[in-house]
Protein backbone atom coordinates (compact mmCIF):
# COMPACT_ATOMS: atom_id res chain seq x y z
CA UNK A 1 0.00 0.00 0.00
CA UNK A 2 1.46 3.59 -0.92
CA UNK A 3 1.80 5.51 2.58
CA UNK A 4 1.29 9.03 0.81
CA UNK A 5 -2.18 7.36 0.40
CA UNK A 6 -2.53 6.28 3.71
CA UNK A 7 -1.47 9.61 4.72
CA UNK A 8 -3.94 11.62 2.66
CA UNK A 9 -6.91 9.22 3.88
CA UNK A 10 -5.98 9.76 7.48
CA UNK A 11 -5.64 12.95 6.84
CA UNK A 12 -9.28 13.39 5.69
CA UNK A 13 -10.58 11.33 8.12
CA UNK A 14 -9.52 13.38 10.81
CA UNK A 15 -10.77 16.39 8.63
CA UNK A 16 -13.84 15.16 8.59
CA UNK A 17 -14.01 13.93 12.50
CA UNK A 18 -12.93 17.78 13.39
CA UNK A 19 -15.59 18.98 10.96
CA UNK A 20 -18.40 16.81 12.70
CA UNK A 21 -17.45 17.39 16.55
CA UNK A 22 -17.29 20.97 15.57
CA UNK A 23 -20.78 20.50 14.69
CA UNK A 24 -21.62 18.80 17.55
CA UNK A 25 -20.41 21.64 20.22
CA UNK A 26 -21.97 24.15 18.45
CA UNK A 27 -25.28 22.19 18.27
CA UNK A 28 -24.77 21.33 22.23
CA UNK A 29 -23.70 24.99 22.89
CA UNK A 30 -26.75 26.68 20.96
CA UNK A 31 -29.34 24.27 22.59
CA UNK A 32 -27.47 24.69 26.20
CA UNK A 33 -27.90 28.43 25.94
CA UNK A 34 -31.65 28.31 24.48
CA UNK A 35 -32.56 26.15 27.49
CA UNK A 36 -31.15 27.76 29.75
CA UNK A 37 -33.12 31.32 28.57
CA UNK A 38 -36.12 29.35 29.04
CA UNK A 39 -35.47 28.08 32.14
CA UNK A 40 -34.49 31.65 33.79
CA UNK A 41 -37.88 32.84 32.33
CA UNK A 42 -40.04 30.08 33.58
CA UNK A 43 -38.61 30.84 36.73
CA UNK A 44 -39.09 34.03 36.85
CA UNK A 45 -43.30 33.15 36.24
CA UNK A 46 -42.77 31.44 39.42
CA UNK A 47 -44.56 33.41 41.78
CA UNK A 48 -43.07 34.01 44.98
CA UNK A 49 -45.02 32.82 47.78
CA UNK A 50 -44.63 34.93 50.95
CA UNK A 51 -46.57 33.14 53.70
CA UNK A 52 -45.00 34.54 56.20
CA UNK A 53 -46.59 37.89 55.62
CA UNK A 54 -50.02 35.84 55.97
CA UNK A 55 -51.09 33.12 58.45
CA UNK A 56 -49.73 29.54 57.77
CA UNK A 57 -51.59 27.58 56.46
CA UNK A 58 -51.25 23.85 57.12
CA UNK A 59 -51.74 22.13 54.34
CA UNK A 60 -51.99 18.58 54.88
CA UNK A 61 -54.34 19.06 57.61
CA UNK A 62 -56.67 20.44 55.03
CA UNK A 63 -56.55 17.27 52.89
CA UNK A 64 -58.03 14.00 54.03
CA UNK A 65 -56.32 11.62 52.16
CA UNK A 66 -53.02 12.87 53.07
CA UNK A 67 -53.49 12.71 56.81
CA UNK A 68 -55.11 9.22 56.16
CA UNK A 69 -51.96 8.26 54.22
CA UNK A 70 -49.99 9.83 56.47
CA UNK A 71 -51.39 7.64 60.01
CA UNK A 72 -50.95 4.58 57.69
CA UNK A 73 -47.44 5.51 56.91
CA UNK A 74 -46.58 5.70 60.45
CA UNK A 75 -47.05 1.64 60.45
CA UNK A 76 -47.20 0.36 56.85
CA UNK A 77 -44.33 1.19 55.07
CA UNK A 78 -46.08 0.29 51.72
CA UNK A 79 -49.05 2.56 52.20
CA UNK A 80 -50.20 4.67 49.08
CA UNK A 81 -53.31 6.71 48.25
CA UNK A 82 -55.89 5.40 46.32
CA UNK A 83 -55.11 4.54 42.57
CA UNK A 84 -50.93 5.40 43.03
CA UNK A 85 -50.18 1.64 42.62
CA UNK A 86 -47.61 -0.06 44.42
CA UNK A 87 -44.80 2.44 45.58
CA UNK A 88 -41.86 1.39 42.87
CA UNK A 89 -39.35 3.20 45.28
CA UNK A 90 -39.79 1.01 48.10
CA UNK A 91 -38.94 -2.45 46.50
CA UNK A 92 -36.23 -4.25 48.08
CA UNK A 93 -33.57 -4.85 45.61
CA UNK A 94 -32.36 -8.96 45.22
CA UNK A 95 -28.80 -8.09 45.44
CA UNK A 96 -26.94 -11.53 44.65
CA UNK A 97 -30.20 -13.75 45.94
CA UNK A 98 -31.21 -16.14 43.26
CA UNK A 99 -35.14 -15.39 43.92
CA UNK A 100 -35.86 -11.36 44.68
CA UNK A 101 -38.10 -10.09 47.05
CA UNK A 102 -40.46 -8.63 44.40
CA UNK A 103 -40.61 -12.44 42.61
CA UNK A 104 -41.44 -14.16 45.94
CA UNK A 105 -44.44 -12.39 46.82
CA UNK A 106 -45.41 -12.60 42.92
CA UNK A 107 -45.30 -16.31 43.52
CA UNK A 108 -46.83 -16.12 46.41
CA UNK A 109 -49.81 -14.23 45.27
CA UNK A 110 -50.08 -17.28 42.34
CA UNK A 111 -49.84 -20.23 44.78
CA UNK A 112 -53.29 -19.45 45.85
CA UNK A 113 -54.51 -18.87 42.34
CA UNK A 114 -55.88 -21.10 39.20
CA UNK A 115 -52.82 -22.17 36.96
CA UNK A 116 -52.28 -19.95 34.33
CA UNK A 117 -52.75 -21.43 30.75
CA UNK A 118 -49.38 -21.67 28.59
CA UNK A 119 -48.75 -20.82 25.05
CA UNK A 120 -45.38 -21.58 24.73
CA UNK A 121 -45.56 -23.75 21.70
CA UNK A 122 -48.48 -22.61 19.44
CA UNK A 123 -49.51 -18.26 20.48
CA UNK A 124 -53.39 -17.96 20.11
CA UNK A 125 -53.89 -16.52 16.21
CA UNK A 126 -57.27 -14.33 15.88
CA UNK A 127 -59.63 -12.56 17.59
CA UNK A 128 -61.11 -15.88 19.13
CA UNK A 129 -58.15 -17.65 20.44
CA UNK A 130 -57.15 -14.31 21.67
CA UNK A 131 -60.44 -14.68 23.73
CA UNK A 132 -60.10 -17.90 25.61
CA UNK A 133 -56.80 -17.44 26.37
CA UNK A 134 -57.96 -14.02 28.22
CA UNK A 135 -60.62 -16.05 29.49
CA UNK A 136 -58.50 -18.93 31.00
CA UNK A 137 -56.17 -16.34 32.57
CA UNK A 138 -59.04 -14.08 33.92
CA UNK A 139 -58.46 -14.89 37.43
CA UNK A 140 -54.70 -14.33 37.58
CA UNK A 141 -55.24 -11.28 35.02
CA UNK A 142 -57.57 -9.29 37.41
CA UNK A 143 -55.00 -10.95 40.89
CA UNK A 144 -52.41 -8.76 38.58
CA UNK A 145 -54.12 -5.86 38.23
CA UNK A 146 -55.48 -5.40 41.40
CA UNK A 147 -52.37 -5.91 42.94
CA UNK A 148 -50.50 -2.91 40.55
CA UNK A 149 -53.31 -0.61 41.22
CA UNK A 150 -55.05 -0.83 37.68
CA UNK A 151 -58.24 -1.79 35.86
CA UNK A 152 -58.27 -5.25 34.56
CA UNK A 153 -59.00 -4.16 30.94
CA UNK A 154 -55.58 -2.41 30.88
CA UNK A 155 -53.71 -5.55 31.65
CA UNK A 156 -56.06 -7.62 29.40
CA UNK A 157 -55.73 -4.94 26.81
CA UNK A 158 -51.66 -5.34 26.84
CA UNK A 159 -52.03 -9.21 26.54
CA UNK A 160 -54.29 -8.98 23.60
CA UNK A 161 -51.65 -7.48 21.83
CA UNK A 162 -49.13 -9.42 22.80
CA UNK A 163 -49.89 -12.80 23.31
CA UNK A 164 -50.09 -13.93 19.34
CA UNK A 165 -46.25 -13.11 18.65
CA UNK A 166 -43.42 -15.78 18.16
CA UNK A 167 -43.51 -19.52 19.59
CA UNK A 168 -41.53 -19.75 22.91
CA UNK A 169 -38.73 -21.57 21.18
CA UNK A 170 -37.83 -19.16 18.74
CA UNK A 171 -37.38 -16.77 21.84
CA UNK A 172 -35.23 -19.62 23.24
CA UNK A 173 -33.48 -20.02 20.27
CA UNK A 174 -33.12 -16.35 19.66
CA UNK A 175 -31.46 -16.23 23.26
CA UNK A 176 -28.71 -18.95 22.83
CA UNK A 177 -27.35 -17.77 19.42
CA UNK A 178 -27.17 -13.84 20.97
CA UNK A 179 -25.47 -15.26 23.86
CA UNK A 180 -23.40 -17.28 22.10
CA UNK A 181 -22.31 -14.27 19.45
CA UNK A 182 -21.93 -12.20 23.10
CA UNK A 183 -18.72 -14.53 23.88
CA UNK A 184 -15.41 -13.55 23.47
CA UNK A 185 -14.35 -15.43 21.19
CA UNK A 186 -17.43 -14.73 18.82
CA UNK A 187 -16.35 -13.33 15.22
CA UNK A 188 -19.97 -11.21 14.97
CA UNK A 189 -21.54 -9.31 17.42
CA UNK A 190 -24.91 -10.05 19.09
CA UNK A 191 -26.31 -6.68 17.33
CA UNK A 192 -24.78 -7.41 13.95
CA UNK A 193 -26.62 -10.60 14.02
CA UNK A 194 -28.91 -11.44 10.81
CA UNK A 195 -32.95 -10.25 10.64
CA UNK A 196 -34.43 -10.37 14.14
CA UNK A 197 -31.44 -12.83 15.75
CA UNK A 198 -29.41 -8.96 15.53
CA UNK A 199 -29.75 -7.21 19.37
CA UNK A 200 -28.53 -7.65 23.11
CA UNK A 201 -29.21 -10.66 24.75
CA UNK A 202 -30.79 -8.67 27.40
CA UNK A 203 -33.10 -7.33 25.00
CA UNK A 204 -34.50 -10.90 24.20
CA UNK A 205 -38.36 -10.68 24.92
CA UNK A 206 -39.96 -14.04 26.78
CA UNK A 207 -43.06 -15.27 27.76
CA UNK A 208 -46.67 -14.77 26.18
CA UNK A 209 -46.57 -10.74 27.13
CA UNK A 210 -43.16 -10.18 25.29
CA UNK A 211 -41.09 -8.48 28.09
CA UNK A 212 -37.36 -8.28 27.53
CA UNK A 213 -34.95 -10.02 30.08
CA UNK A 214 -33.33 -6.46 31.05
CA UNK A 215 -36.74 -4.96 31.98
CA UNK A 216 -38.01 -8.39 33.60
CA UNK A 217 -34.75 -7.84 35.52
CA UNK A 218 -35.73 -4.11 36.57
CA UNK A 219 -39.04 -5.02 37.12
CA UNK A 220 -38.48 -7.33 39.38
CA UNK A 221 -35.56 -5.65 41.65
CA UNK A 222 -32.15 -7.28 40.37
CA UNK A 223 -29.40 -5.11 38.85
CA UNK A 224 -29.23 -5.53 35.10
CA UNK A 225 -26.18 -4.82 34.60
CA UNK A 226 -24.84 -7.25 37.39
CA UNK A 227 -26.90 -10.65 36.83
CA UNK A 228 -25.73 -13.56 38.03
CA UNK A 229 -26.06 -16.63 35.75
CA UNK A 230 -28.60 -18.00 38.51
CA UNK A 231 -30.65 -14.58 38.57
CA UNK A 232 -30.65 -14.22 34.65
CA UNK A 233 -31.79 -18.12 34.23
CA UNK A 234 -34.66 -16.89 37.15
CA UNK A 235 -35.58 -14.08 35.21
CA UNK A 236 -35.94 -15.82 32.08
CA UNK A 237 -37.89 -18.88 33.66
CA UNK A 238 -40.34 -16.16 35.44
CA UNK A 239 -40.67 -14.34 32.36
CA UNK A 240 -41.49 -17.53 30.39
CA UNK A 241 -43.99 -18.72 32.95
CA UNK A 242 -47.86 -17.47 32.04
CA UNK A 243 -48.41 -16.54 35.25
CA UNK A 244 -45.39 -14.83 36.55
CA UNK A 245 -45.49 -13.09 33.56
CA UNK A 246 -48.72 -11.47 33.38
CA UNK A 247 -47.79 -10.45 37.24
CA UNK A 248 -44.61 -8.67 35.81
CA UNK A 249 -46.19 -6.74 32.78
CA UNK A 250 -48.77 -5.52 35.05
CA UNK A 251 -46.30 -4.11 38.00
CA UNK A 252 -44.11 -2.42 34.77
CA UNK A 253 -47.61 -1.05 33.78
CA UNK A 254 -47.59 0.43 36.88
CA UNK A 255 -44.40 1.77 37.32
CA UNK A 256 -44.95 3.53 33.76
CA UNK A 257 -48.23 4.87 35.57
CA UNK A 258 -46.35 6.55 38.09
CA UNK A 259 -44.59 8.46 35.82
CA UNK A 260 -47.69 9.66 33.94
CA UNK A 261 -49.71 12.64 34.85
CA UNK A 262 -52.31 10.66 35.97
CA UNK A 263 -50.61 8.52 38.26
CA UNK A 264 -53.12 8.61 41.19
CA UNK A 265 -56.16 8.40 39.26
CA UNK A 266 -58.23 5.22 40.65
CA UNK A 267 -58.04 1.94 38.43
CA UNK A 268 -62.00 2.11 38.33
CA UNK A 269 -61.69 5.67 37.34
CA UNK A 270 -59.17 5.42 34.23
CA UNK A 271 -60.40 7.11 30.82
CA UNK A 272 -60.23 5.14 27.39
CA UNK A 273 -57.51 7.84 26.62
CA UNK A 274 -55.38 7.24 29.69
CA UNK A 275 -55.14 3.74 29.06
CA UNK A 276 -54.30 4.59 25.40
CA UNK A 277 -51.57 6.58 26.52
CA UNK A 278 -50.25 4.19 28.81
CA UNK A 279 -50.43 1.00 26.24
CA UNK A 280 -48.35 3.58 24.19
CA UNK A 281 -45.84 3.79 27.51
CA UNK A 282 -45.39 0.15 27.59
CA UNK A 283 -44.65 -0.16 23.96
CA UNK A 284 -42.38 3.19 23.30
CA UNK A 285 -40.93 3.39 26.69
CA UNK A 286 -39.23 6.92 27.15
CA UNK A 287 -40.04 7.21 23.11
CA UNK A 288 -43.80 7.36 23.33
CA UNK A 289 -44.75 9.49 21.83
CA UNK A 290 -43.00 8.60 18.53
CA UNK A 291 -45.90 7.31 15.69
CA UNK A 292 -44.93 3.59 16.38
CA UNK A 293 -45.74 3.72 19.95
CA UNK A 294 -48.89 6.02 19.49
CA UNK A 295 -50.25 3.50 16.61
CA UNK A 296 -49.66 0.65 19.24
CA UNK A 297 -51.86 2.93 21.90
CA UNK A 298 -54.48 3.11 19.30
CA UNK A 299 -54.67 -0.37 18.41
CA UNK A 300 -54.39 -1.30 22.00
CA UNK A 301 -57.60 1.52 21.98
CA UNK A 302 -59.00 -0.43 19.71
CA UNK A 303 -59.71 -3.64 20.75
CA UNK A 304 -60.06 -2.42 24.12
CA UNK A 305 -63.98 -3.45 24.36
CA UNK A 306 -62.92 -6.96 23.40
CA UNK A 307 -60.19 -7.36 25.69
CA UNK A 308 -62.80 -5.84 28.44
CA UNK A 309 -65.56 -8.54 27.39
CA UNK A 310 -62.92 -11.53 27.90
CA UNK A 311 -62.85 -11.28 31.29
CA UNK A 312 -66.34 -10.48 32.21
Amino acid sequence: MDVDDIQDEANRLHDAAGGDFHLAWTTEKEARALCVHELKQAYDLVPDFQVFHTERVDVAAAMPDLRREAAEASSNPVTRLPGSGPKQDYYPTAGDKPVSPTLQDIRMQLASLPGATDSYWIPPAGDQEKTEWIRANEDVIKAAAQNSGLPPSMVAGIAWKEIAGQPGPLDDITDTIREQADSPLSPIAPENLPSRLGGDPDETPFGPIAIQVRRGAEVLGYDPENLTDQQRATVEESLQDPGQNIFIAAEYLAQLKAESDFADVPPEEMTVEEQQELAARYNGGPYWENDQAQRYGRDFAHHLDQARNAIR
